[in-house]
């Protein structure tokens, strides 16, 4: 209720000093930026033990993955980079990214087209074996689509997501004019 009160007084304020301090960097920028831009809010999800409260781990992956559907890691190597193409021809991608197509723990860092659009079956491409695990995580997560090692390596990508006409059924996704990535 502050953050909504603090934008909402911010947003609608003609007065420079609605924000104390600098107005062309640091946070009084980011607050300005912020207070003008569509802001959703939400609840940390807890669980309530007693008298205290922890996070609520996998809830707050489901909703980071909600709220940030392409996060960027703070540090290189934090996040699965996974390049996601279409096999099925131009899909609406901002309905497919807000889905939970990727883990928490990964970032999309390329949205294409595959080398075809006859995919029936999505495929979870890796190219290393450190990356296996995250394959496997990514197909469970989907629940569609079979799991294959590369003969080659990539350095710009950890896994590869085909998106095969199986994926575009089970998330009820349209085939559109244009792909929107």
């Amino acid at each position: 209720m502050v953050w909504q009160a603090w934008l909402g007084a911010v947003s609608s304020s003609t007065n420079p000093n609605a924000v104390p301090g600098e107005s062309s960097s640091g946070f009084g920028k980011y607050l300005r930026g912020l207070a003008r831009g569509r802001v959703q809010y939400a609840t940390l999800p807890v669980t309530v033990q007693g008298d205290s409260s922890t996070p609520d781990r996998p809830r707050i992956d489901s909703l980071m993955t909600t709220l940030v559907p392409l996060p960027t890691p703070a540090n290189p190597g934090d996040r699965v980079r996974v390049r996601l193409l279409s096999g099925v021809g131009p899909v609406d991608t901002n309905a497919l990214l807000s889905t939970r197509l990727v883990p928490p723990n990964a970032q999309v860092t390329i949205v294409g087209n595959a080398d075809r659009f006859d995919y029936t079956t999505t495929r979870i491409v890796y190219y290393d074996d450190g990356f296996a695990d995250a394959a496997n995580a990514i197909q469970q997560l989907v629940g569609v689509g079979e799991v294959t090692k590369a003969s080659s390596v990539s350095d710009t990508e950890d896994v590869t997501v085909i998106i095969g006409q199986d994926l575009v059924d089970r998330q009820g996704l349209q085939i559109t004019a244009s792909s929107g990535g």
